[in-house]
């Protein structure tokens, strides 16, 4: 690299039983053109062949660290305990079946480095089935033309549309000195409760461009129904009524989860 990048990513990703997807997810981090992370991988009990395959990438690319969980944790308490390790800058989430774009991390730096009060990145993304190349739906975004940064003071209207690019957690972006809250053990909204912390006291950006792919096929909102033993609005209405329990975001939460 021919740049000094002084902003050091931590990439987390939770895994468990990703064997078929995973290949092409850790293809699209380590192909980056930013190199200035740590992808720290915890592997949650996989009952396939997961951890194989993430450990002959790590032969290849040290910055590939590997933790195996003892005992199943669940979503929630794997990406947490993955926070706990990372020692970078910038904690940077991803799904194991996700894909980024090739510039994906270095507009996430670029949008940090507008100032040092900017606590957040999100983007807008696109859901695909088999090949990112055809995107079946896309997120809304606030400016296709420019990033747009965004405050408490923002439009109603922009700060929905922002919140509403937090239900996946590819992509998303947070500095880590400004994060004051765990993730959340509700399933749904896990990650945006710190995302939403930050967001209180310091300024986001939305970014332009659909930087991450999200796949379908794997998504385990199809697979497990567990999950949805607690309703996803529910989970959503307790973290908006949680992150912003003050008496001054009365008007701001009752607008959120009208």
């Amino acid at each position: 690299m021919n740049k000094k990048f002084d902003l050091k990513f931590s990439i987390l990703m939770p895994v468990y039983n990703g064997a078929e997807v995973i290949s092409s997810t850790l293809k699209s981090i380590l192909f980056q053109n930013f190199d200035n992370f740590e992808l720290i991988i915890g592997d949650d009990c996989s009952t396939d062949n997961t951890l194989e395959l993430v450990k002959k990438f790590q032969k290849k690319d040290k910055r590939i660290k590997i933790f195996v969980n003892k005992n199943n944790l669940g979503y929630s308490k794997n990406l947490e305990s993955l926070r706990q390790k990372a020692t970078g800058d910038i904690i940077y989430l991803m799904g194991q079946d996700d894909i980024l774009a090739k510039d994906a991390f270095i507009k996430t730096y670029n949008a940090f480095k507008i100032s040092d009060d900017i606590g957040a990145v999100t983007r807008p993304y696109f859901w695909f089935y088999e090949k990112p190349e055809k995107p079946v739906r896309i997120k809304k975004r606030i400016n296709e033309n420019k990033d747009v940064i965004l405050t408490m003071n923002s439009s109603i209207e922009e700060i929905i549309t922002m919140f509403s690019t937090l239900d996946q957690l590819s992509g998303l972006a947070f500095r880590r000195e400004y994060i004051d809250i765990p993730f959340h053990e509700d399933i749904f909204p896990c990650h945006v409760y710190p995302f939403a912390s930050i967001f209180k006291e310091h300024p986001v950006v939305f970014l332009k461009d659909y930087l991450v792919a999200v796949r379908i096929t794997s998504s385990q909102a199809r697979k497990v129904s567990w999950i949805y033993d607690k309703s996803p609005m529910k989970s959503w209405i307790d973290m908006f009524n949680s992150v912003y329990k003050e008496k001054k975001y009365d008007n701001f939460r009752k607008k959120m989860i009208r």
